[in-house]
């Protein structure tokens, strides 16, 4: 899983994703032609951890 927001966009670029799911618990899924694939083994493991990334989107 890509370890910072800019290369969690670069990678789903470079993969063709047309979506990012973003799950506590779970790996980082981007959505490639319509399947759900997981990126690697690393999970969000809180909430802080995700909620983060989405201030990060919203600028805040």
């Amino acid at each position: 899983m890509p370890s910072g927001l800019d290369q969690l966009f670069v990678a789903a670029v470079k993969a063709g994703a047309s979506d990012i799911h973003l799950a506590m618990g779970s790996p980082v899924v981007f959505r490639i032609d319509g399947i759900l694939v997981p990126q690697g083994k690393k999970v969000l493991r809180t909430c802080r951890e995700k909620h983060s990334w989405c201030r990060s989107l919203q600028g805040i």
